[in-house]
């Protein structure tokens, strides 16, 4: 690739930077000699670049646009993305240039498909598929919106972007296994990277005081990722202590979802967004003071999606209890036995967590330079880069 596009047709404000900003670090480490040019909204443009960092988003032309809003009315949101979508395509035909699309959506790969096929037919594109694949596997509370995505609109966009010219690309090759097993014509359409995430420069110790052992959930809350359950289960274990008497505590680190304002959360965890807006490095900061990290996210519908929490406790060096996903049960086993715990149900997930409180006062397990370096070797923008070069040359 000798110059490429970087669209961002989705995301807004904060929501993906941190994915964004580590997935356009391996571009540029993928192709250093190519020409890169990103376009997204402002806001999320200033993000991206404060935590790319001076260096590497200096190699980047950025070109702020507005993006259609994610809760317009349906046909004006197809009217917006048609636009958007033919814009990039001239900036890529007029630069000689490939397009990646970093959270491709049903409508990004329709008239993709359409403008490549009979307007610019010398452009390539590369659709990143991140939240799109999880309409494919509905849970049983859905509206009848994601229904009827589920049923006809995605599949539809999948199938019809089954083009030459087009590569999605699947964030897993756990995930795309899966995806392939309920839709096989999509094999030779689609690749997997490994998940990219930019790590620290340096290792940050553990915060939390000794007296206590703090299970956290880092991230957006909701019914699909199981902040029930994790309430559950802080009102189960809320008064257990470790054998050496060190108190259990529980901290729900991120956003309540709309669906969820209805939980009520228990007056013994403690809530980041109750103190007000928080910043990363205060998220950041939360999840260092947790000792433990639990995920009991909804195991059907997260069979195909990726899930940058994993990474955040990848990045903190926290151990895992989750529920048994592809993402979680095969990058836990590559990351090795101290990475955390699959369960299969409710009483799994407690028994866990009761067995690592009751462990607690044992010698942490995470050798941190080992543990860092294993990381670094998987998701690393430098490790990722191969990847999207092999992609590439095909």
């Amino acid at each position: 690739m000798n110059s490429i596009v970087i669209i961002e047709p989705l995301c807004r404000g904060h929501e993906h930077v941190m994915f964004n900003a580590a997935l356009v670090s391996s571009i540029i480490s993928a192709f250093p000699k190519a020409r890169l040019k990103f376009m997204g909204t402002r806001e999320h443009i200033d993000l991206l670049r404060n935590e790319i960092g001076v260096d590497r988003s200096s190699l980047v032309e950025w070109r702020p646009l507005s993006i259609p809003a994610p809760t317009a009315f349906y046909p004006l949101k197809m009217l917006g993305q048609a636009f958007l979508c033919m814009k990039v395509c001239k900036e890529a035909k007029r630069d000689g240039a490939d397009i990646i699309a970093l959270s491709a959506s049903e409508l990004t790969l329709f008239f993709s498909r359409i403008f490549l096929g009979v307007f610019f037919r010398n452009v390539r594109l590369t659709a990143v598929l991140h939240s799109l694949l999880k309409y494919l596997t509905p849970g049983k509370k859905d509206g009848f919106r994601a229904q009827i995505a589920s049923r006809w609109v995605v599949p539809l966009a999948l199938r019809t972007a089954c083009f030459k010219r087009i590569q999605m690309v699947i964030l897993s090759p756990f995930i795309r296994n899966e995806l392939i097993r309920l839709m096989p014509r999509l094999e030779p359409f689609t690749r997997s990277i490994d998940m990219p995430y930019l790590f620290p420069s340096q290792i940050h110790h553990n915060e939390e005081p000794d007296d206590c052992i703090r299970f956290g959930f880092a991230g957006f809350g909701t019914r699909e990722k199981g902040i029930d359950t994790f309430f559950r289960l802080a009102n189960d274990l809320h008064e257990m202590s470790s054998p050496s008497g060190r108190k259990v505590r529980f901290s729900f680190i991120g956003r309540l979802g709309r669906d969820c304002r209805d939980i009520p959360i228990p007056d013994h965890i403690e809530f980041l967004e109750k103190k007000g807006p928080f910043s990363q490095e205060d998220f950041d900061r939360a999840i260092r003071r947790c000792r433990c990290l639990v995920y009991p996210y909804d195991r059907r519908l997260y069979s195909l999606v990726a899930s940058a929490a994993l990474m955040d406790a990848i990045r903190h060096q926290k151990p895992v209890i989750a529920y048994r996903t592809p993402f979680f049960e095969n990058y836990l086993e590559l990351m090795g036995k101290e990475a955390g715990r699959i369960c299969d149900n409710y009483g799994e997930l407690k028994q866990a967590a009761i067995d690592f409180v009751r462990n607690a006062d044992k010698p942490g397990q995470i050798n941190p330079d080992e543990y860092d370096n294993r990381a670094r070797k998987i998701f690393s923008p430098e490790a990722i880069a191969p990847q999207l070069r092999k992609i590439a040359g095909e």
